[in-house]
């Protein structure tokens, strides 16, 4: 048997759902019956197109154009050279090298688990040896990470798959995360802060 019931959820459980392109699904209800969760008027948010000018030290916040879930990151392959993407500030930045049209890869993953992969276009614009490059801006003093941080360079030399080199990094940026969030309540002077 198959019951269809209006299912209540939390912006942030529906704006997962929409992150991950879930248009519908099933879950078991108390009295074990099927229920099933539609979800179609969710359309997730699509990685923008950006444009940058060859030369010129640029750096564009993902998260200023797409609102990732509660514990999402996002990793690129394949951007324009001289330019890296920044999973803490979510900055796609650096001094692009090389003029042309690119098509880089994006993938978000929610606790470490692969669950959305999307291209985007980055266009650089001008010429290569077009003048001098703009100075990147003098990096902020970084703050001290929380106490108890899992440090990610340490799973990086690790001597496992790429893969799961990958879920690692995902599940310690998403606990980092939840640490962080809670060090930043701590009064200064408190807990040795």
């Amino acid at each position: 048997m198959r019951l269809s019931r209006p299912v209540v959820a939390s912006a942030a459980a529906l704006s997962a759902m929409a992150a991950i392109g879930v248009a519908s699904g099933q879950v078991d209800s108390p009295d074990t019956a099927p229920v099933v969760v539609e979800a179609t008027e969710l359309a997730p948010a699509a990685l923008p197109s950006l444009t940058f000018p060859v030369g010129v030290y640029t750096e564009n916040r993902v998260s200023d154009q797409v609102t990732l879930p509660p514990g999402a990151t996002l990793q690129f392959q394949g951007l324009p050279p001289g330019l890296t993407y920044d999973p803490r500030t979510t900055a796609i930045k650096g001094v692009p090298t090389t003029p042309g049209v690119y098509r880089p890869v994006a993938t978000a993953y929610i606790g470490g688990i692969p669950v959305r992969t999307e291209s985007t276009t980055v266009t650089i614009t001008g010429r290569a040896g077009g003048g001098p490059a703009a100075p990147a801006p003098a990096p902020a003093p970084a703050a001290a990470p929380a106490p108890g941080t899992i440090t990610i360079a340490d799973i990086d030399r690790l001597p496992l798959p790429n893969e799961v080199k990958d879920a690692l990094r995902g599940a310690a940026m998403a606990i980092n995360d939840g640490i962080q969030a809670a060090w930043n309540t701590v009064p200064e002077g408190s807990l040795g802060k």
